[in-house]
């Protein structure tokens, strides 16, 4: 094992992990490519090591695509986190057939790694690295469109036109779900997106849904704003908006943020989850919320302060023009008072029902551990029985075992006539076992249909569901369902199947 400083030699680069790249024509399936080089990012793994003494760390291209490096404890030693190498080792491929769609889990196991300290000597690496640094550069010495603008814009009753683009539909087994129900919170929030924004997330009017895969969408775009023009109308504002789990490395991709920065057009991110935000597009957007939640809410409070601004001055102006009745202000007090007092009393009444919605479950709850104690105490009892009755009967087989024994012996000189009665009650008992073996047999075969019906069936889910699930349990990143399956003490795939739905809750739906 070496972990030297690059010398600079001429080298095939692989700086980007593609199929394309990586195994080419054997995607999907299980493969093995020995002596690869690939150069990338190497992040350390707080993951404990595994049973033969290796960690699972990450090597991160350019794009910050990651796949699995397998490093043992003394190569660990001398690597550096955040660092670029040059890693050489084994490239191993597995598929993964358990999800709704194929997706592919690389590895690498690293036998040799070399630091990049002059990032000259790798020409491909150099120029995608500075590329993305032109990038934050040129978008920085633009003036960017910020919130001011846009708050600006409302507060002289103008129109600001968004082009969303975001996730399809999908749906969780029940309802249909929408990443942008998670911008509003009400019907009228709805009818201001749609009056100050021009967008519908009912009718989906300047919404472009995608599947967030490849940066094909860009000719999407292109194709919106164009339609936009010849209605005579310009949008103000792209804007991207995402849930986090997976389809998120779109966010990273140089060309991709290249192109959309190229349309020259403002554009607003609320993309991921709050601790999953550090993308590129971010980085670069106009303006970049958090979470789509942040996006919709700052929206609708900015709308709602105008408004609230609106209705104040014309009040300001009636009450200039109109000499104020006192008496009607203090009858309208009286009024909310009285109307105070009986919201009370009700609220009372409602915590004094809840009170003892509370005590009668308690009840029921001690009632019912009170049942399960006494079951339990009765199984121990009937346990104890059958264990006496097995013993019971272990002997007394013993017993008609030696008796039998004795009876053969003590008659082995018997009449032939005798040994023909006793040939008869051996057929006999043979036929009755063909028999009770016979009514065994066919729920022997019942239940090999019922298995092989059972493992027809197909399990499907939502990735963004579990993923959701995940998080708000504390588990992100790519290796949740792993971190999970270990916490929970169950079988550590890294995968999803009908334990983990049940454990977080999902309800398991078969296809």
């Amino acid at each position: 094992m070496n972990i030297t400083t690059s010398s600079g030699e001429n080298k095939k680069e692989i700086i980007e992990f593609k199929s394309e790249t990586l195994w080419k024509e054997k995607e999907y399936k299980q493969i093995e490519v020995n002596n690869i080089t690939l150069i990338g990012k190497y992040n350390f793994n707080n993951m404990a090591k595994n049973f033969y003494g290796q960690f699972f760390d990450e090597l991160e291209d350019i794009n910050k695509n990651k796949l699995t490096l397998i490093v043992n404890e003394d190569m660990r030693k001398n690597l550096q986190n955040g660092e670029f190498y040059e890693i050489k080792g084994k490239l191993t491929t597995y598929p993964d057939t358990y999800s709704m769609k194929m997706k592919l889990y690389t590895r690498l196991e690293l036998e040799e790694a070399f630091l990049i300290s002059n990032k000259k000597d790798f020409p491909k690496l150099k120029v995608a690295l500075d590329r993305k640094k032109s990038l934050l550069e040129l978008k920085s010495e633009k003036n960017k469109q910020a919130e001011n603008w846009l708050y600006q814009k409302l507060e002289n009753d103008e129109k600001v036109n968004f082009l969303v683009i975001t996730s399809l539909k999908g749906h969780n087994g029940i309802i249909e779900t929408d990443i942008l129900n998670d911008i509003y919170e009400t019907e009228g929030d709805k009818d201001k997106l749609k009056k100050y924004f021009g967008f519908s997330p009912i009718r989906d009017e300047n919404i472009l849904r995608v599947t967030f895969l490849d940066h094909n969408i860009i000719s999407e775009i292109k194709q919106k704003i164009e339609e936009s023009k010849k209605q005579g109308y310009i949008y103000d504002y792209l804007v991207f908006i995402k849930g986090g789990g997976s389809k998120m490395k779109l966010f990273d991709n140089l060309d991709f943020c290249n192109e959309v920065v190229n349309l020259n057009i403002p554009f607003i991110t609320a993309v991921g989850h709050s601790d999953d935000n550090i993308r590129l597009l971010c980085e670069l957007a106009d303006i970049n919320y958090k979470v789509p939640l942040q996006f919709g809410s700052k929206l609708i409070g900015k709308i709602n302060s105008i408004n609230y601004k609106k209705e104040k001055k014309v009040n300001k102006d009636a009450f200039l023009i109109n000499e104020f009745d006192k008496k009607e202000l203090e009858k309208s007090i009286k009024d909310l008072e009285s109307k105070n007092d009986l919201l009370n009393d009700e609220l009372n009444k409602k915590a004094k029902y809840i009170k003892s919605l509370q005590d009668k479950l308690e009840y029921f709850k001690a009632k019912n551990d009170s049942k399960i104690e006494t079951l339990e105490k009765e199984k121990q009892n009937i346990e104890k029985k059958v264990n006496r009755r097995d013993f019971i009967l272990t002997i007394a087989f013993v017993i008609i075992l030696f008796l039998t024994g004795y009876v053969v012996y003590s008659n082995f000189f018997i009449n032939a006539k005798e040994i023909k009665t006793d040939n008869s009650k051996t057929i006999n008992t043979k036929i009755e076992k063909e028999k009770i073996n016979n009514l065994v047999k066919p729920k022997a075969k019942l239940d090999e249909k019922t298995k092989k019906e059972t493992t027809q069936k197909k399990l499907i889910y939502s990735e963004d569901e579990v993923f959701t699930a995940l998080l708000w349990k504390g588990y992100k990143g790519e290796k949740a369902i792993y971190d999970f399956q270990k916490d929970n003490k169950m079988k550590q795939t890294g995968k999803v199947d009908e334990a983990l739905l049940k454990k977080l809750g999902i309800k398991i739906k078969y296809k």
